[in-house]
């Protein structure tokens, strides 16, 4: 969100705020104008409509994304700790920002907005690719299992991470996502590790 102005950022902050309380379908020009105590007509002056506000969103999640696979791809560690290192950090990203869950795993959205739709499939295929490819450094290295194709083990990762944060969503966030995304992780990690 860095290339907005300081108001579009307080616009997109408040529309957060409201997704994260009601749902997407609390997200409307109306409530959200209301919450800023501006009018409807000085909302439109900075976005088109409530899916602008939704595209810059999920831009802002991808460029945190594009930071999170950075920041591990450099670890000095092996490539479970890194992908370990992704896993968490989505997982803080989510609790720190309920609403992006909400945004994210709710797919009847995108059946709305075609930008929105491509926006989210260029994401989750920009992840996939991240992924797979710590997957083989893990496969060529031995420490991660070689009878499983890396593209399936991505999916079973990115599969298990979003259904993690999708019930956490339904159970309206009613318990430590990061606990329970560690919990998880432990389980995953025994999965994907080589035996021996």
């Amino acid at each position: 969100m860095s290339d907005l102005t300081e108001r579009q950022k307080e616009i997109i902050e408040a529309a957060l705020n409201l997704i994260s309380e009601g749902g997407l379908q609390a997200l409307t020009m109306k409530n959200l104008a209301n919450s800023l105590g501006i009018t409807e007509p000085a909302l439109y002056r900075h976005f088109e409509n409530k899916h602008d506000i939704l595209r810059n969103v999920l831009s802002f999640f991808r460029k945190k994304t594009a930071e999170i696979f950075s920041d591990a791809i450099k670890l000095d560690s092996s490539p479970i700790q890194k992908i370990e290192q992704v896993f968490m950090q989505h997982f803080e990203v989510f609790s720190e920002n309920p609403a992006i869950a909400v945004i994210l795993f709710s797919e009847g959205i995108f059946q709305l907005d075609d930008r929105l739709l491509e926006q989210v499939k260029s994401l989750m295929e920009f992840s996939r690719g991240k992924l797979i490819g710590l997957i083989e450094e893990g496969q060529r290295g031995g420490i991660i299992r070689k009878d499983i194709p890396p593209d399936a083990l991505a999916l079973l990762l990115m599969g298990s991470l979003r259904l993690q944060a999708l019930r956490w969503r339904l159970e309206l966030f009613s318990f430590d996502l990061k606990k329970e995304g560690k919990r998880l992780w432990k389980s995953l990690e025994k999965i994907i590790r080589e035996k021996g």
